[in-house]
């Protein structure tokens, strides 16, 4: 028989072109704004989360790096899912996340959003950094309790390995989490949402 796929759940990839000095840019002021302002907490257990970051602060270098890209990904995703011409892609926030050994996020989506994304900048990228939840994951269980575990109907989550660069963008509403750091240094990300709105 075969086997015809529908209504996939999209995860897009792209290892942005972000030269090694840059990232080490990126990285030193997350890090110093780490230390001039009390991390929020929303999904995270332990690290830091920053505030939305004003359009002031992300037009100026280093971060006017990642706002270029994500700006960029933004309007090839329209392209790609063929927005209608009435309709555009506005960014809506970005914020930065910077875990240490321990620190972790639960299991989330991003309300009000269209898309969310991330970008990775530094730390340890040897174990999964962003698991995604299976959708239906009631429904779910009922094939895991009867195939065998290397059945694609047994998989509840998707665990992803980026690497220095490489951004994510995914529906808002597919739920995901952060596994815990296990390393001595910081694992530094930045995400994003993004809504549709009238031209």
């Amino acid at each position: 028989m075969n086997n015809i796929s529908i209504f996939s759940v999209p995860i897009w990839e792209k290892e942005l072109e972000i030269d090694q000095n840059s990232l080490q840019d990126i990285r030193d002021f997350c890090l110093l704004l780490s230390t001039t302002q009390k991390s929020r907490v929303i999904s995270n257990y332990g690290g830091f989360q920053s505030k939305d970051i004003s359009n002031t602060i992300t037009s100026k270098y280093p971060m006017n790096i990642i706002q270029n890209h994500i700006h960029k990904e933004i309007s090839n995703l329209a392209k790609i899912i063929k927005i209608k011409p009435n309709y555009k892609f506005k960014l809506a926030n970005v914020w930065i996340n910077i875990n240490k050994k321990g620190d972790y996020n639960g299991l989330h989506d991003h309300t009000n959003s269209t898309f969310s994304g991330v970008i990775y900048i530094a730390g340890d990228f040897t174990e999964s950094c962003i698991v995604f939840e299976h959708p239906h994951p009631i429904e779910y269980f009922f094939y895991k309790s009867i195939v065998d575990e290397t059945s694609p109907f047994a998989i509840e989550e998707v665990a992803l390995k980026p690497k220095p660069g490489t951004m994510y963008i995914f529906p808002s509403w597919l739920r995901h989490k952060v596994p815990p750091y296990k390393k001595e240094d910081s694992r530094i990300s930045i995400a994003f949402n993004f809504g549709s709105i009238l031209t």
